[in-house]
């Protein structure tokens, strides 16, 4: 059996059973998410196989039922008078505002307006480029200020210009905004640079600091007000223009002022280089007037000109979207050679259009039409009334759809015609449900099956790992040499690489593309697999031979400083130990106290303390664990187990050498209560050998008093010596019987015939056989049995014996004149039986000593018994899984023999039994 269970041969076949079924596993995984991807796995609803009552047919009934109702918007956006309108006017503002597109505004020359018509739109969005714009603006500052601007668009200058300005709002925004920024950090406040935005604009707003006082030119004094500023001196000109700055009146400085202000700053002068990507503007807006041109007449500021190009290039890259899928609803919808299965009629309140691609008249009802076509869905808004025969339809449509298309004089009705005549996506779905629904159960026991035996293959694996034909020893390859911690980077590496490829597999391959997708995690489930094989039987393997601690980087670490530690006592170490804590410690408040208002470095010396505390306390738990080895130890060897040896290899300091002397002590204590044994043995067989020595002797006087009991003799003095010789040599005989078998039974040389017996019946053959012994002295027997048999398993003539010494027992110590109670109970599990008397003599000795050996009742020993009756009758009880006790309470003797109880075997009429 050892050479089959670790043969090199079932190692490998366990291997390769364990990875071909890893990879039918993940196969089978895989297989059940892309059919649950596809609604055709419903764990609510395995055993249904129709494609029309299936979470597939319901899914693809929702999402055709929002394609429609989003068809719809889009014809009301892209036609006119039904049919697809490419000269309908898109206002970019509008479009980036809501993604509306109102009806005709008719052309206007306001080029706030930025109309484009929506074929130019459509075509443009196919394929627009963007164009690189650099705009670099700079000022110096001599008697004025002078403001130069360059425009470079993809590296090549299409604007240059020079002016002077005399404010603030002249500058460039990239200017204003960093000017901004430096008042606000001089002289306080807060500003915003006045904007134009979608045609508006919105003036600056001035936040001052609570504690300034705002005040304007006309609170000052009249003499104040006389002076002109030319005349006033330098710094009274540098504090008036101060204050008008914090009064909110930045833009109204002029000329000497803005010098003034930006000389009080260091900014005499300041450049600016900001680039943008705007659209090329391949079609131009309705009146002829672009963007860009908008931006060089002046009609439009750079915040304008940025938010007009942003708001273009957000319609490009959704108008685009919205008209193929227009296109693409209105030719599987309406214009589809091949037909389709879905009809629809929707109307809307507010609106006379009526969109449907239902071409037949409408002689009936439309839930007359959609039970007539298969499953349907139909909605009134006037009388709140729906009607679906598609399950689960009714909370999709109230959750999600109704409050979206709901309103005030609305009709819904969208049917499918489940015989699917037409070749569509729901017919293709149908091909593929009954196509791909016998794979559930395939994969469902792919899956079952593969983890069994999976396991089982790892679980042999795990047995068989490090092992070899008949031999105990681990053996450990060169791929256990690895340090533990650099095989646990190892597999957490590998782990990781596993787990992103198979989440890239997984999005990289659609469920569509179910070929790759089966082979690309086949191969990367099989290599994984090799992969945690090879991880997990090496560290089964180092636990199972004890390196995986022993072959680390850490232990080759700790052991190293842990040798020069444990070679000192076991007070230098406590001190040497507190000491470290101590110094820590003080290190510890040291940092905190010298960086009180640094949180981080606080946290950082707190986590520092913490792992401290962690390491203490695995220490201690360490020693405690340790301890509690070597007190569990001494105490199995107190309790009598004194071939218990604790593992003192597993220990370390102290606790080690406490361990090792208390093995040692175990030790001589085995051997001294193993020669005590032996003399205990030698002491049995010494009264084995006498009492068969003397029987050879004691049998031919009982045969001669025999012989002469037979002979004639009329002298009575001796046939009385005769008497006293046969009864002498008859309680010798039973005194020589006594100790062969009180000694058989303590050496425990007897061999039991175990056997089914009727207590009950026993019991009485027994009191027949005392009954004549009783009567002489004058006992009463008073007996309560069952009186259906009681059974138990015992050897026959052993069980005899034990109920003879206790019946024996009461004819001899008995009181004359009294009753013997006799019981027996039996609950199912175990028979007691119990024998009770009142004792002639006192009994003034505890119960355990009437059944150790040669011990009576009587102190006086003036009966015949040898004192050995009732313990052979418990050794024997013992030996057959019974107990025997005695209770005494002042001279009642109660004896009680316990059995387990074995069920009674029916007899049938043909004999056999039940």
């Amino acid at each position: 059996m050892t050479k089959i269970r670790y043969s090199a041969g079932l190692k490998i076949i366990a291997v390769a059973a364990n990875l071909v079924f890893s990879v039918i596993l993940v196969l089978s995984v895989m297989m059940l998410v892309v059919l649950f991807q596809k609604d055709i796995l419903d764990f609510g609803d395995l055993k249904n196989k129709s494609f029309e009552s299936s979470s597939a047919f319901f899914s693809k009934f929702q999402e055709s039922e929002e394609e429609i109702l989003n068809f719809i918007d889009l014809r009301k956006k892209f036609e006119t008078d039904g049919s697809y309108d490419s000269e309908k006017e898109v206002g970019i503002w509008d479009y980036y505002a809501s993604r509306e597109i109102p009806g005709r505004m008719g052309k206007s020359k306001d080029g706030n307006r930025l109309q484009y018509y929506l074929g130019d739109l459509s075509e443009w969005s196919r394929g627009y480029q963007k164009a690189e714009y650099e705009f670099v603006s700079e000022y110096t500052i001599d008697q004025r200020i002078r403001l130069k601007q360059n425009v470079y668009k993809d590296g090549v200058s299409i604007l240059s210009e020079e002016k002077t300005v005399s404010t603030l709002e002249e500058m460039t925004t990239e200017l204003q905004e960093i000017i901004v920024q430096n008042v606000e950090h001089y002289y306080g406040g807060s500003y915003s640079i006045s904007v134009v935005q979608e045609g508006k604009t919105y003036s600056e707003t001035t936040v001052f600091p609570e504690d300034e006082k705002a005040y304007s030119e006309d609170d000052l004094p009249e003499d104040e007000k006389a002076y002109s500023e030319d005349d006033l001196p330098e710094d009274e000109k540098m504090e008036k223009m101060i204050q008008k700055v914090r009064n909110g009146k930045l833009y109204e400085l002029k000329g000497d002022e803005l010098i003034l202000l930006l000389g009080s700053m260091d900014m005499m002068n300041l450049n600016t280089v900001v680039s943008y990507e705007f659209v090329e503007e391949d079609y131009l807006p309705v009146n002829g007037v672009g963007i860009w041109e908008n931006f060089m007449k002046g009609e439009y500021t750079m915040n304008r000109m940025c938010n007009a190009y942003a708001a273009l290039e957000y319609t490009l890259a959704n108008i685009g979207e919205e008209i193929s899928k227009y296109k693409r609803c209105l030719n599987l919808y309406n214009l589809s050679e091949n037909g389709t299965n879905v009809s629809y009629w929707i109307s809307r309140g507010n609106e006379d259009t009526i969109y449907t691609n239902i071409k037949e008249p409408l002689n009936i009802g439309f839930a007359e039409y959609g039970e007539k076509k298969g499953k349907y869905v139909y909605y009134r808004e006037n009388d709140i009334r729906l009607e679906t025969n598609v399950k689960g339809m009714e909370d999709v449509f109230y959750s999600f759809l109704e409050p979206k298309y709901g309103g005030k004089g609305n009709v819904l009705f969208v049917c499918v015609d489940t015989a699917f005549p037409n070749e569509d996506e729901f017919k293709r779905a149908r091909d593929e449900f009954t196509g791909m629904r016998p794979w559930i159960y395939i994969s469902l026991l792919g899956a079952a099956l593969s983890l069994v035996i999976c396991l089982i293959c790892l679980i042999y694996l795990s047995m068989a790992a490090g092992r070899r034909e008949e031999e105990e020893k681990i053996y450990l390859n060169l791929f256990d040499q690895i340090p533990t911690e650099v095989l646990y980077f190892l597999v957490v590496s590998a782990g990781s690489t596993c787990f992103l490829l198979f989440g890239r597999i997984f999005y990289q391959f659609s469920s569509e593309e179910l070929t790759g997708l089966m082979l690309a995690s086949g191969i990367l489930s099989f290599f994984s697999g090799t992969v945690f094989l090879s991880f997990y039987l090496s560290f089964v393997r180092r636990i199972r031979a004890g390196v995986l601690w022993k072959r680390s980087i850490l232990y080759w670490f700790v052991h190293g400083i842990g040798l020069l530690f444990l070679t000192r006592k076991s007070s230098a170490k406590m001190l040497i130990l507190f000491g470290m804590h101590l110094l820590f410690c003080f290190a510890l408040w040291s940092g905190i106290l010298s960086n009180m208002y640094d949180e981080e470095v606080i946290m950082l010396i707190l986590a520092g303390f913490i792992l401290l505390s962690c390491v203490e306390a695995v220490l201690i738990i360490r020693e405690g664990v340790q301890r509690n080895k070597v007190l569990e130890g001494i105490r199995k060897i107190s309790g009598g187990d004194l071939e218990y040896k604790i593992a003192a290899e597993e220990l370390s300091g102290d606790n080690k050498c406490v361990a090792e002397a208390v093995n040692t002590i175990g030790d001589g204590l085995f051997h001294a209560v193993d020669d005590s044994m032996r003399n205990e043995h030698l002491k049995a067989d010494l009264i084995t050998n006498v009492s068969h020595d003397i029987k050879t002797p004691l049998t031919s006087i009982i045969n001669y008093v025999d012989l002469l009991k037979r002979e004639d003799l009329q002298n009575e003095r001796v046939q009385g010596y005769i008497a006293v010789l046969d009864s002498k040599s008859q309680r010798l005989k039973q005194l020589t019987e006594d100790l062969v078998e009180a000694s058989k039974v303590s050496s425990g040389n007897i061999k039991l015939e175990m056997e089914r017996i009727n207590l009950v019946e026993l019991v009485h053959q027994t009191e027949g056989e005392f009954d004549e012994r009783f009567q002489v002295r004058n006992l009463t027997v008073v007996s309560k049995l069952p009186r259906k048999p009681v059974i138990i398993l015992a050897d026959g003539r052993r069980i005899w014996r034990v109920l003879e010494n206790l019946y024996s027992n009461v004819a001899k110590y008995a009181m004359e004149h009294t009753r013997v109670y006799v019981d027996m109970e039996a609950d199912g599990n175990r028979v007691r039986f119990s024998v009770k008397n009142i004792s002639e003599n006192p009994l003034n000795i505890h119960a355990e000593e009437l059944t150790e050996r040669f011990i009576r009742g009587d102190i006086s020993r003036s009966t015949e018994g040898s004192g050995l009756g009732l313990s052979i009758a418990k050794s024997l009880t013992e030996l057959m899984n019974g107990t025997f006790e005695i209770y005494l309470d002042g001279d009642l003797f109660k004896a009680t023999v316990s059995f387990p109880q074995e069920p009674e075997i029916l007899k049938l009429p043909d004999g056999t039994g039940v």
